[in-house]
């Protein structure tokens, strides 16, 4: 269980409170749902979106990681389509 200060209501300043964490799952999968995923044309979309976010807010770093990304999911969209 976490502790955290409590903030915003005069009399709760420095009061501690005890939150309830959800558990976290290592490793654990869910699985595959076609119905559910999204596309890999989605997914492309998704992180080039994402890249030209990053990249409007001077982000260049994460603007980097979502060029990537996109770029392997368009090699694993264009190696399924040569199979």
């Amino acid at each position: 269980m976490a502790l955290r200060m409590a903030r915003g209501a005069p009399g709760n300043l420095g009061e501690r409170t005890h939150v309830a964490q959800k558990p976290l799952l290592v490793g654990v999968e869910k699985p595959f749902n076609a119905d559910t995923e999204p596309s890999l044309d989605q997914q492309i979309d998704r992180a080039r979106e994402d890249m030209e976010r990053a990249a409007k807010s001077l982000d260049f770093l994460a603007a980097a990681r979502f060029r990537d990304r996109m770029y392997e999911l368009q090699k694993l969209r264009d190696g399924k389509s040569k199979k």
